[in-house]
């Protein structure tokens, strides 16, 4: 049967002949792992940043919770529309411009010269941080079967946590080299450049199938059950297979329960500043050895 006859549209680059499920899918999907790594990096990252910022801003441990905490506010408030964000303008264009607003959040805080100006940096990398990891998971859903998806979903959390022990250990020991200014302007130049990266290689859905929004509005402007090929008079709520969106609905509602819980995993780190300033200066620990405490602990959220 030829094009003309099916009437669809051939796939042209490389990018439009990739299939669902293969090496691009999974490329796609890394990258956008990575940029929740890179959130998860710039969650803990303060820990072992906490006698310079102390020190360079002269401040206490109130206010440096405050510095820590302006990446939580964001970051929150950003889940509520993040999801229609995701279906509607896409995950390629949202993860590009989340990493473009880390990054440049970070170059910010790792200029600060007030402790104002650190304060908007670390408002500008919550809200740039807030889109990789439901990202990945919109993501794995659209370019691999759904089989697949608890086993990425799961993956993607452990490339997290991963960033997290990075981040503690290794972390301070380039701090105590190089300074912290410099590590938040290596971790700005980075967030710029995955975000290049995601923008020139990945792609939202394969090539012929339509996004959530669209498949959404064809199927409600069309009235047509999707499962029995029926005109619906009454619209999409009076399907024949209602029993199976609902089945649906309820399935996103156990994924969206597990992300709640999840959050409480998200938390931990959030004491890890306070955990460094207690290691630091109530034990007597050094930066290495209050960070390599905290690495061991982070290690058991990988299992």
């Amino acid at each position: 049967m030829s094009v003309s006859d099916t009437g669809s549209k051939q796939p042209q680059s490389w990018f439009e002949r990739q299939p669902k499920g293969g090496f691009y899918a999974a490329l796609i999907w890394s990258l956008a792992a990575l940029s929740f790594g890179y959130a998860f990096f710039h969650r803990v990252a303060p820990s072992v940043m906490v006698t310079d910022l102390m020190t360079e801003f002269a401040i206490g441990g109130a206010m440096l919770g405050v510095l820590s905490a302006l990446y939580f506010y964001p970051y929150v408030l950003l889940q509520i529309p993040l999801g229609a964000l995701l279906e509607t303008v896409g995950a390629r264009i949202l993860l590009t411009l989340a990493l473009c607003t880390a990054g440049a959040g970070s170059l910010l805080f790792g200029f600060a010269d007030s402790l104002y100006m650190a304060y908007f940096g670390r408002i500008l990398i919550g809200i740039g941080c807030g889109v990789g990891f439901l990202g990945s998971l919109a993501l794995a859903a659209r370019w691999f079967p759904p089989s697949r998806f608890g086993f990425l979903a799961g993956l993607t959390m452990f490339i997290g946590m991963g960033s997290g022990i990075l981040a503690q250990g290794p972390l301070a020991l380039f701090v105590g080299n190089y300074g912290w200014r410099t590590s938040l302007l290596m971790l700005g130049a980075f967030g710029f450049v995955l975000a290049a990266v995601i923008f020139l290689l990945v792609r939202n859905q394969p090539f012929g199938t339509d996004s959530p929004a669209s498949a959404r509005r064809a199927a409600n402007a069309a009235a047509i059950c999707p499962e029995t090929g029926r005109p619906q008079p009454g619209g999409m709520e009076d399907c024949a297979c209602r029993c199976d969106h609902v089945g649906a609905d309820a399935g996103a509602g156990r994924i969206m329960g597990n992300a709640l819980y999840d959050a409480s995993l998200w938390a931990r780190p959030a004491g890890s500043g306070f955990s460094g300033l207690a290691l630091a200066f109530g034990l007597g620990a050094g930066r290495a050895s209050g960070a390599g405490c905290l690495t061991v602990w982070a290690k058991g959220g990988l299992f």
